[in-house]
């Protein structure tokens, strides 16, 4: 009874994590960059450019206990915790109304000093649409001829994809399980 009770949790789990993955991942008008202090040198994973809104991530190869804060023109500076391997790892997200142009980053980790240049691109200056003027006639100058185009059909991308494959892999877990349970419960029997 507790495999039973246990392959149907971890089926769920499985499928509700293949689900989850990429709600988790789309932030919307958020973009995402790495920076990795390693081996004496600076690393920037896409490139030094962040267009705003920006979540950077810092990695090092350095202990949380050598680490110095990260200094960034400009900005401040952030504290790097301890991660998951036992070295100092943090993140900090750049709003979008800072100023675009050349930063500094700086961190260092005991006698090893590292620094970086990036750029923040600010994001172009809104336009306004021009108004219709009062000549502008509301009316159609010529009368539509044929069906309306406006997409979609059957070959239009609805974005289920994901949901289906994770929807798939759910149901997969759970008939893998009933399998297994099956099986077993036979070999018992006999």
């Amino acid at each position: 009874m507790q495999t039973r009770t246990a392959l149907a949790t971890l089926a769920l789990a499985a499928g509700a994590a293949l689900l989850a993955a990429p709600a988790a991942m789309a932030q919307p008008g958020t973009n995402a960059y790495t920076v990795d202090f390693e081996g004496g040198k600076t690393a920037f994973g896409a490139g030094s450019t962040f267009h705003l809104p920006a979540r950077v991530m810092i990695g090092t190869d350095c202990a949380p206990d050598k680490a110095s804060k990260v200094k960034i023109s400009g900005m401040g500076e952030i504290q790097l915790n301890g991660g998951s391997a036992g070295v100092a790892m943090g993140e900090f997200t750049i709003p979008k109304g800072v100023k675009g142009g050349k930063h500094t980053m700086t961190f260092s980790c005991g006698p090893v000093a590292y620094r970086g240049e990036f750029t923040i691109q600010a994001p172009p200056p809104a336009t306004s649409r021009p108004r219709p003027s009062a000549s502008t006639s509301a009316a159609v100058p010529t009368k539509p001829k044929g069906a309306p185009e406006t997409g979609g059909g059957a070959t239009a991308d609805s974005g289920l994809g994901g949901v289906l494959a994770g929807g798939g892999a759910l149901l997969a877990g759970a008939a893998l399980g009933g399998w297994a349970l099956r099986r077993r419960r036979g070999g018992a029997q006999s």
